[in-house]
């Protein structure tokens, strides 16, 4: 089973896996205005990215949003702190090329915020496309890249003011786990290739100008 290998700018430190069959992501945490507005920025120049919200529930009309991560093909994962941003600060997303898993509830809770994503995909139906069931991204995740994800920290407590680490480390993946979950799954070069082949992190031997999905 490969493990993951997360180096976190700010201002936490998470424990690294094992080097071996890792994968490396770099993983920054935003609560300044004029920091997310110039990492926003940069990642809006590596489209597609990874979407994944946490919130302090399931209903939009009555629930906030604490947490937007974006996350790029190469392994740098933003994790933005919304209750330290304002919301108008990613309108930019509007038009971004954006994948989630299951990205219906993306979508209603950034609806409800004042923002509506037109270029958003949603990786649970490429996923059961090609597979014929439907998987969440905890099973997706194992099946297309032999990755084990601790869901634990999906139902911790949103609202603190001061997020663990274990929960910053969580929505990081869900964030850089939805894309390749959805485009792996179709690759047609995958029954050639290492199980678990990693082409979310960089580590796919196809270069990215000729990748198949």
């Amino acid at each position: 089973m490969a493990a993951v290998n997360l180096r976190v700018t700010s201002p936490i430190r998470l424990p690294s896996a094992p080097a071996r069959s890792h994968y490396a992501l770099t993983v920054i945490y935003v609560t300044t205005a004029d920091e997310a507005s110039r990492v926003l920025a940069e990642l809006l120049r590596q489209q597609p990215l990874g979407l994944d919200l946490e919130t302090t529930g399931l209903d939009p009309l009555q629930h906030r949003i604490r947490l937007l991560q974006l996350a790029t093909r190469a392994g740098r994962v933003a994790v933005f702190d919304l209750f330290q941003l304002p919301v108008a600060l990613f309108t930019p997303l509007t038009n971004a090329r954006l994948v989630a898993h299951n990205a219906v509830f993306e979508y209603t809770f950034l609806a409800a915020a004042g923002i509506r994503l037109e270029v958003l995909h949603d990786s649970m139906p490429m996923y059961r496309v090609v597979y014929g069931h439907t998987a969440s991204l905890q099973d997706a995740a194992h099946h297309t890249l032999q990755l084990a994800i601790d869901k634990t920290e999906q139902v911790s407590d949103w609202t603190t003011p001061e997020l663990s680490a274990q929960q910053l480390r969580y929505a990081a993946l869900d964030a850089w786990v939805a894309p390749p979950a959805g485009r792996c799954a179709r690759c047609p070069l995958r029954q050639h290739l290492p199980a678990g082949c990693a082409g979310a992190a960089g580590r796919c031997p196809v270069p990215p100008r000729r990748c198949p999905v």
